[in-house]
């Protein structure tokens, strides 16, 4: 590693990657999707399920989703001013009930959350037999950004939960993969269509996700898309199918505005204008997307008409056409990145593990090196984790770093050869029988090199003093 860092910095995480899935296993290099329904069944009505946030991060829909499935009443809780007393009377009712209390963003109460931490110690006191014994189905979610002062009772008594942002496209895709339930996936009526265009909606999210490791070359502005917005285009994708498979409120209108306009002059058939209302219906459906929801955190106007760019590229009828391989990224030659055939859910988590680990700069539309600035970002911190894990211990009588590089350095002061005489050398080299040519090269290597040797000798020397603690003037 450390010679791969010498040589080209911006790959030592691929190095990384690679070494550690040779000699300990592919799975210790791809990090397993987040299993909430795992975590819940480790849990009991006596233990508080906290998850601490990461940018970018919102389990609100995957805790929702678990309570759906599981048949579970749940309350959620914003936290904020003057919501304390809502939250201790959920806790209340769930706590004779045995229904599930979410309270978001407990960060934003720090000065309240002694009290929830009294309350918790309370009725996890109680026995079982006692009258207030809390029901076994309730269950406390709490979420929180990091705090040095959230209460550390809480977080011994609990189950600590983060999900970290997922990197690469083939993790963000299974990610929201991983949001859609078998049931949300057998929902719509015109399966064939929702599929496709649900894969590439999860697409289109993990690429805006993505681009922001380019930094300024990927957005002007970053932006923190979550799964909400997901949720919320995947709901927004079933309706228009479902509620308009042939017609949309956007169709009607255009009808109108043909038929007065056009239709009269132009004697234009109804069958003519099919494709204007098919490309009506998705001009709809993508303004929704791109500009409504994901668009409503997009502030430059740039990077506005960057988004619309790719839903214009992903959202089109050859995505849900069945006689067309479609690619998600037509620029990259021999893309891997194409929408599965129709199939079920599991198949098309399989077709997403079957996408490459890393992915190339042409994925996003980029130059490959415009991969070259975040990698070495990734790789300088990766190499700050590791230092920043090694042990602190001093060992007595162990040689420490100093007397380690001064070591280093007196040696590579010894290795140097003296300083050559120019005038000697010249003197040593006229009387031999060597080519002139031969003679003229070396003479000219040795006038070259010669203004340096001061200058090693010199950076030695400092060195050494340095190390040493005497001062150095010039």
């Amino acid at each position: 590693m450390c010679i791969i860092r010498a040589l080209r910095l911006d790959r030592v995480l691929f190095g990384a990657t690679r070494f550690v899935s040779l000699n300990l296993g592919p799975q210790f290099a791809d990090p397993p999707p987040f299993d909430l329904r795992a975590v819940y069944e480790s849990s009991t009505h006596r233990t508080p399920l906290v998850f601490v946030l990461s940018p970018g991060v919102d389990p609100t829909a995957q805790v929702n989703g678990l309570a759906r499935e599981l048949g579970i009443r749940i309350d959620i809780c914003a936290l904020g001013q003057g919501q304390a007393p809502v939250a201790m009377n959920l806790i209340t009712a769930g706590l004779k009930e045995g229904s599930w209390v979410f309270l978001a963003n407990c960060h934003l109460m720090l000065s309240w959350m002694p009290e929830l931490e009294k309350r918790i110690s309370e009725y996890c006191a109680l026995t079982e037999d006692s009258p207030n014994a809390p029901h076994w189905d309730f269950r406390l979610w709490l979420s929180a950004s990091p705090s040095p002062n959230f209460p550390i009772a809480i977080l011994q008594r609990g189950i600590k939960m983060t999900t970290e942002p997922p990197r690469g496209l083939r993790a963000n895709m299974t990610q929201l993969y991983n949001l859609v339930s078998d049931e949300q996936f057998a929902r719509c009526q015109q399966r064939f269509k929702y599929k496709r265009l649900l894969f590439s909606l999860c697409w289109f999210h993990a690429i805006l996700l993505e681009r922001r490791k380019f930094k300024s070359l990927g957005f002007n502005v970053p932006y923190e898309f979550n799964e909400s917005d997901f949720s919320i285009c995947h709901d927004l994708i079933i309706v228009f199918l479902d509620e308009y498979a042939d017609r949309t409120p956007f169709l009607d209108m255009a009808l109108a505005v043909l038929r007065v306009r056009f239709l009269s002059d132009l004697h234009l058939t109804k069958n003519a204008l099919i494709p204007a209302y098919m490309a009506c219906r998705f001009d709809a459906m993508r303004y929704l997307i791109a500009e409504a929801n994901y668009g409503g955190r997009v502030t430059d106007a740039l990077d506005r008409r960057l988004v619309g760019v790719y839903i214009n590229q992903f959202f089109c009828e050859d995505a849900i056409d069945p006689q067309i391989n479609f690619s998600l990224a037509p620029q990259q030659q021999d893309s891997p990145y194409l929408i599965p055939n129709d199939g079920d859910l599991l198949s098309c988590k399989e077709a997403i593990k079957n996408f490459p680990q890393s992915d190339a700069a042409l994925a996003f539309g980029q130059h490959a090196n415009a991969d070259i600035s975040s990698q070495i970002e990734d790789s300088n911190r990766l190499l700050e984790t590791i230092v920043s894990l090694q042990p602190k211990t001093v060992v007595e009588g162990a040689e420490t770093n100093e007397c380690k590089i001064l070591r280093s350095c007196r040696s590579m002061q010894e290795q140097v050869p003296p300083i050559f005489e120019l005038k000697a050398v010249r003197k040593t080299m006229d009387p031999r029988a060597d080519p002139e040519p031969m003679k003229t090269v070396i003479g000219r290597s040795r006038l070259q090199h010669a203004p340096f040797d001061p200058i090693d000798r010199l950076i030695y020397r400092c060195s050494i003093r340095r190390w040493i603690g005497i001062t150095i003037s010039f």
